[in-house]
């Protein structure tokens, strides 16, 4: 998630984060530009077992059409 862009903090909701970590003096593993820290979003362990879908139809003029399918 870190290179997606800030975007994707939007999409996590209150009830999968189990913990955050504020990183004020990180190590060296780090880049040691500026003088901020690094927060740490810890996720919750959620392991559920069944069958997630979504179908996304597109269409533009002229004759752009497309369909796609994503089953996890």
């Amino acid at each position: 998630m870190a290179n997606s862009g800030g975007g994707a903090l939007g999409t996590i909701t209150a009830d999968m984060i189990e913990k955050i970590e504020v990183i004020t003096n990180p190590s060296a593993k780090y880049s040691a530009e500026g003088t901020s820290g690094i927060i740490n979003i810890v996720f919750k362990k959620d392991e559920r077992e069944g069958i997630n879908s979504s179908i996304t139809l597109n269409t533009g003029l002229p004759h752009n059409h497309s369909v796609g399918l994503s089953l996890n």
